[in-house]
C-alpha cells in the first residue's frame, strides 16, 4: 500500500510539473500573441492618420508659402502707396513751379546801362524775345516732367494699389480656408485606441 501511495504521488507530482510545462508554455505563447496582436493594432492605428498626416503637411506647407506671399504684398503695397504719395507730391510741386514761370513777366531794361540811352527798338524787341523763348522752354520742360506724374499716371497707381489689395485679400482668404482645412484633418484624426479596448 505504501508503494501504490509512493507511486500515485510520483504520478502527481510528475502530472503536476507536466502541467506546470503546459500552463507555462500556454502563457508564453499568449503572451507572444498578445504581443503581435499589440504590435498589429498600433500598426492599423498608426496607418489610418497616416493619410491624413501626409494632407496635413501638405496643407501646411501650401500655407507657409501663401503667409510668405501674404507678407511680400503688404510690402508691396506698402510700397506703391509711397511711391503714389511722392508723385502727387511732385506734382503738386510742378504745378506750383509751372505756375510761377507762367506768371514771370519781361522786366527788362529799354535803357543802356553803359551808356544810359534808350536802347534801340529791335535790341529791345530781341531781349523780350529771349526771355519768352526761355520762359516758354522752361514751361516745356515743366509739362513734360509733369507728365510723367499727371493724374492718369496716379489714377493707374491708385488701380495698381488696389488690384494687389484685392489679391492680398484672396491670399488671406486662402489661407484661412488652409487653416480650417487643417483644423478639419486634425480633428478627423482618430484617437488611438488603446489596445485593452479591443475585443482581442
Amino acid at each position: 500500500l505504501e508503494q501504490e501511495k509512493a507511486e500515485i504521488s510520483k504520478k502527481i507530482a510528475s502530472l503536476s510539473e507536466t502541467a506546470e510545462i503546459e500552463i507555462n508554455a500556454k502563457i508564453t505563447k499568449l503572451k507572444a500573441d498578445k504581443m503581435a496582436a499589440e504590435m498589429a493594432h498600433d500598426s492599423v492605428e498608426k496607418e489610418k492618420n497616416a493619410d491624413i498626416e501626409k494632407q496635413i503637411d501638405e496643407l501646411e506647407e501650401k500655407r507657409t508659402s501663401i503667409k510668405r506671399q501674404i507678407f511680400d504684398v503688404k510690402a508691396e503695397i506698402e510700397s506703391k502707396k509711397r511711391q503714389k504719395k511722392d508723385t502727387e507730391h511732385e506734382r503738386e510741386r510742378l504745378i506750383s513751379y509751372w505756375q510761377t514761370v507762367n506768371a514771370e513777366q519781361w522786366t527788362g531794361d529799354t535803357i543802356c546801362p553803359t551808356c544810359g540811352q534808350e536802347l534801340p527798338p529791335e535790341q529791345v524787341e530781341d531781349a523780350k524775345k529771349k526771355f519768352n523763348l526761355d520762359k516758354s522752354k522752361r514751361l516745356e520742360q515743366i509739362v513734360e516732367a509733369g507728365k510723367k506724374v499727371s493724374e492718369e499716371v496716379i489714377s493707374k497707381m491708385e488701380t495698381a494699389i488696389r488690384e494687389t489689395e484685392e489679391f492680398l485679400e484672396c491670399l488671406k482668404a486662402e489661407e484661412s480656408r488652409l487653416g480650417d482645412l487643417i483644423a478639419d484633418l486634425f480633428e478627423s484624426k482618430s484617437d488611438k485606441m488603446p489596445f485593452e479596448t479591443t475585443d482581442k
